[in-house]
């Protein structure tokens, strides 16, 4: 069984309704502002247990028992344009009664984490996660989303000051908040008189993380899996009385834990030495010289000879770009470099700020990272044929068919059992194919309502969508009281069962399927949670199994197997390739 982040929630209302009493905030504008101050006054002045904004035009506050009525509440808001309703426990949706008492965590007290319930929301600081300056606090939002699963992400409260020169910050209608020396966040009021101010924003190009899990004793408590672990038994334990959350489990039908591309580092390198490769640096600015430099020196160390470095795109070559990110053009308020490469030859871009250090510190993940990309980019714009992996030693007999829908144009891969392969596209109200298996899945693409349009057809018509959920798998919570974590085959399979490996799930006649980090190996840290993704059949019986090794490679995702089977990989490089190709602004040059 994998425990997951989906809750199965029981509620008392009887005895909630005894001690507890929730009023609903309507508006007569249009909605409630994410931002508005009334999401932060009731706790602020009123002393209300939380408040949960409910995204539109309305929201819902709980307090303890008779200390306010809908009259005086309305007095105190002061605003003519809300009404206020006294509600029971059982009239508020589950996970709006759930979130208010999630988010009356606030006032738990710990000398090293704080809950905040800050404008309808919950934010969990730690110490561990902070530098002392202070000039950003990364904190954890704690919610329960509409599907009533449990997600934490990591966001970023940076001090108002620093963006004092920034325009466009400062004309947004950020809410501003005053941290306290306990590490508690509160709304700004109007007496107060501090430059300790703070706005939820991160500050450009740095990255805010807290990852999912950390196999180290001293670590492990302060990843985001122990703290959604941790904020469940809190609630549990203050409201034993009142209700029950529990986490749900997901009976597992089959795992597989071998990689079996065990030699596409290998196979990308060979292809990248048996061609052309260039370089060409895209930024002028001295300042990023020396990465530049580092960057052709550990390729040309890589490859065993001597990079070209080129002004222009070469054709028929491989070709490294350097640049900046999208971001730092879109701050700048300068052309973005990017915008302007036309993709019909193999291009293959380097961010300065995703990369650079790594590239100055020679590592070698990146180098593998961009002949993998090149080798990808190469099959599909000139060998038609897939060749960091062996696609004929799966043994199939016939063809098969992948399928894509973005912004109503429909993109298809079909791969012949060698291993070539070809793509065909339609346009809105165009949709003339070379297949009739083709236009079979192009016509489900469109009866179907479902979320996914990842879809899928063997040679036998037989057809599945693959759908991504919000669910995804936690560890035992018996792992957060080991003093050494053992990553042994037996404590995998006790301790992370789903969150590493490719698992196949089934529960009441539903398929389903998670890939995470291939265990064997595997580093002391798991960066992010891998989402559940759910198996809907169109047609025929379910064909995912026959296609679980197709994920179980490392060349699409470092380090970790892929979430899709690998063809999809190539159809999305194509689909970029093809959206360059025809985008207004290449156009206009």
């Amino acid at each position: 069984m994998a425990i997951t982040n989906h809750l199965n929630l029981t509620f008392n209302f009887e005895t909630i309704d005894n001690t507890f009493d929730f009023f609903k905030i309507s508006t007569s504008d249009k909605y409630i502002s994410k931002g508005a101050y009334l999401l932060d006054k009731p706790i602020n002045n009123l002393k209300a247990l939380s408040i949960s904004f409910d995204y539109g035009r309305s929201a819902f506050v709980m307090f303890n028992k008779n200390t306010i009525t809908s009259h005086a509440l309305s007095e105190q808001l002061g605003d003519e344009k809300l009404s206020f309703t006294k509600v029971y426990s059982s009239q508020i949706q589950s996970y709006i009664l759930a979130r208010l008492f999630l988010y009356s965590l606030a006032n738990y007290y710990s000398e090293k984490n704080q809950f905040n319930n800050l404008t309808g929301k919950l934010y969990l600081t730690n110490s561990a996660w902070n530098r002392k300056n202070l000039k950003n606090i990364i904190a954890l939002g704690i919610d329960i989303d509409k599907d009533l699963y449990l997600q934490a992400n990591a966001t970023t409260f940076t001090k108002f000051s620093i963006f004092k020169k920034n325009k466009e910050v400062l004309k947004g209608n950020y809410p501003k908040y005053v941290l306290e020396n306990t590490l508690k966040l509160r709304r700004v009021l109007s007496s107060d008189e501090t430059d300790n101010i703070y706005i939820k924003k991160g500050i450009p190009g740095v990255k805010c993380e807290i990852p999912f899990l950390v196999l180290k004793p001293n670590e492990i408590r302060n990843s985001r899996a122990y703290f959604i672990d941790k904020t469940i038994k809190i609630v549990n334990e203050r409201y034993t009385n009142y209700l029950r959350f529990e986490f749900t489990n997901l009976p597992l039908t089959k795992t597989i834990v071998e990689k079996s591309d065990t030699d596409f580092i290998e196979k990308s390198l060979n292809d990248v030495r048996n061609s052309k490769v260039v370089l060409i640096n895209k930024e002028t600015d001295s300042l990023y010289e020396s990465s530049f430099l580092s960057l052709k020196e550990s390729l040309s160390q890589k490859l065993g000879t001597e990079i070209a470095v080129s002004n222009d795109i070469s054709p028929n070559s491989l070709n490294i770009i350097f640049l900046h990110d999208k971001d730092y053009y879109s701050n700048k308020k300068i052309e973005d470099p990017y915008q302007q490469i036309k993709r019909n030859e193999v291009i293959q871009c380097v961010t300065i700020e995703d990369s650079a250090n790594k590239i100055i510190n020679n590592t070698d993940a990146v180098i593998n990272t961009i002949f993998k990309e090149l080798t990808i980019k190469n099959d599909i714009v000139h060998k038609k044929r897939i060749t960091l992996d062996r696609w004929e030693d799966f043994g199939f007999k016939n063809d098969w068919y992948f399928g894509i829908e973005k912004d109503e144009i429909k993109y298809f891969m079909t791969i012949h059992p060698d291993g070539t392969f070809q793509f065909e596209k339609s346009k809105p109200l165009f949709s003339t194919f070379s297949s009739p298996n083709i236009r079979s899945l192009a016509n489900l693409i469109d009866d179907s309502n479902l979320k996914g349009k990842s879809i899928i057809m063997d040679e036998s018509g037989n057809v599945i969508m693959l759908s991504r959920t919000g669910e995804y798998c936690l560890p035992n919570p018996e792992i957060y009281k080991l003093d050494v974590i053992s990553r042994s085959n037996d404590s995998r399979k006790a301790l992370l069962e789903g969150i590493v490996d490719i698992c196949f799930y089934e529960k009441d006649n539903q398929h389903y399927y998670s890939s995470g980090m291939i265990g064997k190996g595997m580093n002391t840290g798991i960066p992010k949670a891998s989402l559940i993704y759910k198996v809907d059949l169109l047609k025929g019986k379910n064909i995912l199994e026959s296609l679980l090794k197709t994920m179980s490679v490392a060349f699409v995702k470092y380090n970790s197997f892929t979430v899709l089977p690998y063809p999809f990989k190539y159809l999305r490089e194509y689909i970029e390739m093809d959206e360059a190709n025809n985008t207004k602004t290449f156009n206009k040059k």
